[in-house]
């Protein structure tokens, strides 16, 4: 027997309004658990903002440059730190430029400052109201340890590990008694996960960066929401397609996604591929990825080698 139903615009509406509601309830929890894992830029000045200042320690390197022009897109005042004034002027003049915000610049090379230079920077910083610490400097030399200079050593050292926690002596204080948050993101590296060879130095720095700011993170997770940044090689989006490779990322893009992390995770690695590589490091057995960096490092020093070599060939 044939039956024929008729559909009301009534029924019709009903029948719609189910799918959506459905839609709604499976949308709405992959959504919030979208923005809880990948974050959301708008947080950013919202929470550490309004007038405030973000101090860029490394301002002048392409890491540091690249956080100034990001949180000089979304309002963030700046303080830029560095040992190239030159450089540290044209990106002030820049983002104060383009972006309308404040910019100041103060020459400080890491490697050799005193308690007397890190004293006057805190000078310089108290005039205005910091919210956000970036120490975004490492320093790396690619040669047999035996092979170090004295300088090398200590510039390595002093760089990342002395100075930063000189930094924190001098600023977790005023960061911790905010009335709102504030944020300290330390630059590390993928080397920071496991033993390195042949940068078994800088590695051994990277590591210590991440520990600290792990402990930290707990130490102060009421008032300051701290950040391991640990990429891998990075480029700029504008740079030549051959540098560009499966272990390389896009440097703009690794660094928006380290401040959509900030505040919700204590580690980024930026960009999806360095993701991956991180959980390969996490889960290889030791001898696997010592012999996997040993492959890597060697390869890059037999290239630096090559490119040295066709430079000098090219002068004569």
């Amino acid at each position: 027997m044939f039956t024929c139903r008729i559909y009301s615009p009534i029924t019709q509406k009903m029948k719609y309004g189910k799918f959506m509601l459905a839609g709604l309830a499976v949308g709405l929890p992959v959504k919030k658990a979208y923005n809880y894992i990948y974050g959301d830029e708008d947080l950013i000045y919202k929470n550490y903002g309004n007038g405030c200042y973000a101090m860029v320690i490394g301002a002048n390197d392409s890491i540091g440059e690249g956080f100034c022009k990001a949180l000089a897109e979304k309002g963030i005042n700046i303080v830029l730190v560095g040992k190239s004034q030159h450089n540290l002027a044209r990106i002030a003049d820049e983002i104060s430029e383009k972006y309308g915000v404040k910019a100041i610049t103060w020459f400080f090379d890491l490697s050799k400052a005193t308690d007397t230079d890190f004293k006057a920077l805190k000078a310089k910083t108290d005039e205005v109201e910091v919210s956000m610490l970036i120490n975004a400097t490492r320093l790396g030399v690619l040669k047999p340890t035996h092979k170090l200079s004295h300088n090398e050593v200590e510039g390595m050292i002093n760089t990342t590990t002395k100075s930063l926690m000189h930094l924190l002596r001098l600023y977790l204080p005023e960061l911790d008694k905010r009335q709102g948050r504030s944020a300290v993101i330390h630059l590390s590296s993928l080397l920071s996960i496991s033993p390195v060879p042949i940068l078994s130095l800088y590695g051994a720095t990277q590591a210590f960066v991440r520990y600290i700011t792990m402990g930290l993170s707990e130490e102060y997770s009421s008032s300051i929401d701290f950040l391991s940044y640990e990429p891998g090689s990075l480029i700029p989006e504008n740079a030549p397609q051959e540098l560009s490779s499966w272990k390389t990322a896009p440097l703009e893009a690794s660094i928006a996604q380290a401040l959509k992390d900030l505040g919700r995770k204590r580690t980024s690695y930026g960009h999806f591929k360095h993701e991956l590589l991180a959980g390969f490091l996490h889960i290889a057995p030791t001898k696997v990825s010592l012999r996997f960096f040993y492959y890597l490092l060697n390869q890059q020093a037999e290239q630096l080698k090559q490119a040295r070599q066709a430079k000098q060939s090219k002068s004569v």
